[in-house]
């Protein structure tokens, strides 16, 4: 008979060793890392992409650029070495081992992570599953640093995490979430927990009360796209409206009152959909 036991990432009550929310927290951590994070870096660290906006008024330096971006390279590396380490673990061939003795595996992380996504179940069998999670969110949280544009950071919500626990002090933590225009995931600066910003957006609307917006149908969809980083027009929200996603209620003449938590869901329809 199986014994119940609780997640040791998030301490809720599962059968085995990680939570099915955790697990797929980890996988979501993976994909990010082979579709945004490891291209992004590659090109920043070779200096193909630049995150930063040069000032005209801005003196030059006297010696010139090194032909790599140094903390992005290592930054690279740091990630790859990750998912070498983690794919050694399953034992995928060919392998050597490091200096410290641990196997890993001789392959870049254009082929292991889409590898790793698909041996997840071996993954979560792991004894040690828990601390090889937790080294993914550290590795995701460096190569945002160093991918994403800061500049252009806005804000999203508050972390879901933090803010289940208090402080110190006793009061509830609110650690602010940022990310750029279009982002879907962002890392929790503090605890480090990997966050579905469309999640985070709607918790923290809610939380402000706001539950529907009243818009004409144009200005809706410039609320989503601004709000939710994804472009939607009037043309989409007719036909998820017609498709049953959306429920609006016509107010008076133009205007009508949308439901903010069916427009989340439509556009995650309409990512998964792109």
């Amino acid at each position: 008979m199986s014994e119940h036991g609780n997640c040791p990432i998030c301490g809720g009550e599962d059968i085995g060793a990680i939570c099915g929310e955790c697990a797929e927290d980890w996988r979501r951590s993976l994909e990010w890392l082979r579709t945004e994070g490891m291209p992004t870096l590659r090109r920043i660290a070779y200096r193909q992409a630049r995150l930063d906006v040069p000032s005209a008024r801005g003196a030059k330096s006297a010696f010139p650029c090194t032909p790599i971006n140094i903390e992005a390279q290592q930054a690279y590396a740091m990630a790859e070495t990750h998912c070498q380490l983690l794919a050694g673990r399953l034992g995928m061939k060919p392998f050597g081992t490091d200096r410290l003795g641990r196997r890993r595996t001789l392959r870049q992380w254009t082929w292991l992570l889409p590898m790793l996504e698909h041996y997840m179940p071996r993954l979560l069998a792991l004894p040690d599953a828990a601390e090889w999670q937790h080294a993914t969110v550290k590795v995701c949280e460096r190569v945002a640093v160093q991918a994403t544009r800061r500049e252009e950071r806005r804000l999203i919500g508050i972390c879901p995490e933090c803010h289940a626990s208090t402080g110190v002090d006793g009061n509830e933590v609110r650690t602010p979430i940022y990310a750029e225009h279009g982002a879907d995931y962002a890392v929790c600066p503090v605890c480090g927990s990997f966050l579905t910003l469309s999640d985070v957006r709607l918790e923290y609307l809610k939380s402000a009360g706001m539950l529907h917006i009243t818009r004409t149908r144009g200005d809706a969809a410039k609320w989503v796209t601004e709000n939710c980083g994804v472009h939607v027009t009037g043309k989409d929200l007719d036909n998820w409206a017609r498709r049953g996603f959306l429920h609006p209620k016509k107010v008076e003449g133009r205007y009508w009152e949308w439901n903010i938590e069916e427009l989340i869901k439509a556009v995650r329809e309409k990512r998964s959909a792109d």
